[in-house]
């Protein structure tokens, strides 16, 4: 680590790295070849692809990433599916969801 304030993400398949400031350094566990990030810079790690990818993303896209900090979850155009999953992560917990209370949502608006 040569920086600062990083946030680390790490579920099933997919390891996030989320540089807000400084400089930190991974190492690609398959090729050994190191990255330095920089402040901004998001890395992913896919355990199927056996690679990190490297992008920069701005202040919306890290808000997801930084919300744990203040015990939210975000979500935004998340399928059922996706929160499903993120519950059972984080809480532990299966999301049962009866169909007609969500038409009633839809029909409401």
């Amino acid at each position: 680590m040569l920086g600062t304030r990083f946030t680390v993400y790490s579920r099933s398949q997919r390891t996030q790295v989320l540089l807000e400031e400084g400089r930190i350094a991974l190492t690609d566990p398959v090729s050994q070849k190191t990255i330095v990030m920089k402040p901004g810079q998001l890395a992913t790690y896919q355990t199927g692809a056996s690679r990190y990818t490297l992008a920069l993303v701005n202040a919306k896209q890290q808000r997801p990433l930084m919300a744990w900090r203040d015990k939210l979850l975000v979500f935004e155009n998340a399928s059922m599916a996706v929160l499903g999953q993120r519950f059972r992560e984080v809480y532990g917990v299966q999301l049962v969801l009866c169909r007609s209370a969500i038409y009633r949502g839809v029909a409401a608006r």
